[in-house]
């Protein structure tokens, strides 16, 4: 396993988590709802597609002698739960719940996902910690995930290369 610094921007959300210790501030949330439904074995393996094609959704923390290190967990497949929902004031509380839920910071995945229904609607919420994603990333991923899914009802195979996050940032620090 090889490890790497944190990225000085890492570094400040870190020390703004400890900061404020058991509390999810640094936690990012977002939903998508499409047009039409989706079929959700489908969705699920597009989402898996993209946690493996994206590095930086794997990276995890360890302490190593007392200094925080990153390194890119192996890829493997992620139950994607699906939740449905009476109404959007349903839904807006739970994504309330579970974006103010803390995530443990070291050695631990930082993103939740999870495929929800909302009344006749359906989408996909998702949970980052700031430590690996910013709001940019959350356009990013939602196009990536349409485009895996859009590939997939095609048969298409989709791109598994992986993006290699922590090198590309250690270049630019």
């Amino acid at each position: 396993m090889e490890y790497f610094n944190l990225t000085t921007t890492q570094k400040n959300i870190w020390n703004l988590q400890a900061y404020y210790e058991g509390t999810a501030i640094t936690n990012l949330c977002g939903a998508v709802f499409y047009e039409e439904l989706r079929d959700i074995e489908c969705l699920q393996k597009a989402i898996n597609q993209i946690i493996r094609k994206q590095s930086a959704l794997r990276v995890q923390f360890v302490n190593q002698e007392g200094k925080v290190k990153q390194y890119v967990k192996e890829y493997c497949y992620v139950n994607i739960p699906v939740h449905e929902f009476a109404d959007e004031k349903a839904f807006g509380e739970y994504a309330k719940e579970l974006a103010s839920n803390p995530m443990e910071l070291l050695e631990q995945d930082m993103y939740r996902f999870e495929i929800v229904m909302v009344g006749d609607k359906q989408g996909v919420l998702a949970v980052f910690n700031h430590l690996i994603a910013d709001a940019w990333t959350f356009s990013l991923i939602v196009k990536e995930v349409d485009e895996a899914y859009q590939n997939l009802l095609m048969g298409k195979e989709v791109n598994s290369e992986n993006s290699d996050y922590i090198r590309r940032s250690e270049e630019h620090t």
